[in-house]
């Protein structure tokens, strides 16, 4: 299989999770994967906008939250 990207991220997602998505994804008439990317980016962009003192008091030990 080819891909036209340079890296793909495969992700496995809980079905209530995937079922959210494809709502969200419907509503804004775009794909799944668009709204991911775009989630992805916008959370980027929020990270590199934190000062380093903000960052250093991120617990990186905690566990990930639900979405």
């Amino acid at each position: 299989m080819s891909s036209t990207f340079d890296d793909v991220l495969r992700v496995r997602v809980p079905v209530s999770l995937n079922e959210r998505l494809k709502r969200t994804a419907s509503a804004y008439a775009r794909s799944p994967s668009d709204v991911v990317r775009e989630a992805v980016v916008i959370q980027l962009n929020s990270m590199g906008r934190r000062t380093p003192s903000q960052a250093s008091a991120i617990d990186n030990n905690k566990p990930p939250e639900a979405a």
